[in-house]
């Protein structure tokens, strides 16, 4: 009968030391409306946003008790922002999320608006906008530190994008002007309909691109890759440094290609100028006019089929 009432008393204890404080794993969640409006998101620190079209400006977010004192959301000029301050966190709090079987913090927002003009994420956090379509006149995308975004569409007459240190995302953009630049290992898969598109990759950045442009313009350099398919009217490269450009399915009228220790798959069907050197490698297919602006020490074959 002791070991009864023992093992009963502590079995209250420990429900009333799981749900008390700081220990607990309830969650509270809060509602902001933004009267002013906002049109650009800036995130920092392992938040899992959504973003709704709604013709009104609002977020729901939901934080871990625990942490709700340290978490702030807030609307600063046109600027909705999302703020972590793990500094000041006390140490009991700290490590409820330290070690291997410690639970993950939970910061999950939705944000609701018409439009918005920029993005900026970092340390560790996302962003889905499935089913929603953002479109402006200009829109501009900044990720870095582990940050992803997913499934973002925008419709713009420019749109850009600086991605850095392990970033990814996956992108369908319609837009006149569309700027890509990556690096430190950023990943990005994008989908398009435009007149230019720039691609700026390094440090082992990957970029994959589908869709049709009038003119493309990349430049690759310390092992970055570069995956196009569609179609163009002009295809200017610069390569170098180990990297890779692959345009097997990108088929374009004309071609200028510059490259030094690197290699490229080019598809022009009218026009091709190589400027090459230091171990490059081009294959081409089709049957384009060649002009040799210079080659040393480099290599000119025709694409097998295979890689």
């Amino acid at each position: 009968m002791v070991k009864k009432i023992m093992s009963s008393l502590l079995a209250v204890l420990c429900t009333g030391v799981l749900s008390c404080g700081i220990v607990s794993a309830q969650t509270t969640q809060k509602h902001l409306n933004s009267a002013s409006g906002f049109d650009s998101v800036v995130a920092s620190g392992d938040f899992d946003l959504t973003f709704r079209y709604n013709e009104k400006c609002s977020v729901d977010w939901t934080v871990d008790e625990a942490l709700a004192d340290y978490v702030e959301v807030y609307v600063r000029g046109s600027s909705l922002n999302f703020a972590y301050n793990s500094k000041n966190l006390p140490k009991e709090i700290k490590n409820l999320y330290k070690g291997k079987n410690a639970r993950k913090a939970v910061f999950r927002a939705i944000i609701y608006g018409p439009s918005l003009s920029s993005i900026t994420l970092t340390d560790n956090t996302s962003l889905d906008a499935s089913g929603a379509t953002i479109t402006t006149e200009s829109f501009g995308l900044d990720l870095s530190a582990n940050a992803k975004v997913n499934n973002l569409s925008v419709s713009a007459q420019r749109a850009t994008v600086t991605m850095s240190k392990n970033s990814t995302a996956v992108l369908d953009f319609g837009a006149d002007e569309i700027s890509l630049n990556l690096k430190e290992k950023a990943v990005v898969n994008l989908k398009h309909d435009s007149d230019r598109m720039d691609i700026i990759a390094d440090g082992n950045s990957s970029v994959k691109a589908q869709g049709d442009t009038k003119d493309a313009v990349v430049t690759l350099t310390k092992n970055a890759k570069a995956t196009i398919l569609g179609n163009a009217e002009t295809l200017t490269t610069n390569t170098s440094n180990n990297s890779e450009f692959d345009g097997v399915a990108f088929r374009v009228n004309s071609a200028s290609v510059v490259a030094n220790n690197s290699d490229v798959y080019v598809n022009a069907a009218d026009s091709l100028a190589l400027d090459i050197k230091s171990g490059a490698k081009i294959y081409f297919m089709e049957n384009p006019s060649v002009k040799i602006v210079g080659v040393t020490s480099s290599t000119i074959l025709p694409f097998s089929g295979v890689k």
